[in-house]
């Protein structure tokens, strides 16, 4: 009789206990596994942070479209073309005044 009242009262015990741990399992997969809560969170960041530089890209992309276009094709601004002529090959204009720094030494 009293083996019989301990195993009534162990199954249920150990039923439950088991029951918590598998539970227990897919709720810390569902927060931190691979597809969980906490990897969402972490992607959304990325996923904000890669739009941000893909904007900046963008923006710089158009700023170099606007630069070849402006030297490119029949509406060339002569301007724009004299002065990267001009980086380019370190010409000067006879009226200009060219003051040349000394490059810092290196101790």
């Amino acid at each position: 009789m009293v083996r019989t009242r301990f195993s009534a009262n162990i199954a249920p015990i150990v039923f439950y206990v088991f029951s918590a741990m598998v539970a227990g399992y897919f709720i810390w997969h569902a927060l931190h596994g691979q597809r969980g809560l906490k990897t969402r969170d972490e992607n959304s960041e990325k996923v904000a942070e890669m739009q941000a530089t893909l904007d900046g890209l963008r923006a710089e992309r158009a700023r170099w479209k606007h630069k070849i276009d402006l030297v490119r094709g029949e509406a060339m601004d002569r301007d724009i073309l004299e002065e990267q002529a001009r980086v380019e090959l370190g010409r000067i204009q006879k009226n200009e005044v060219v003051i040349l720094t000394p490059a810092p030494t290196k101790k």
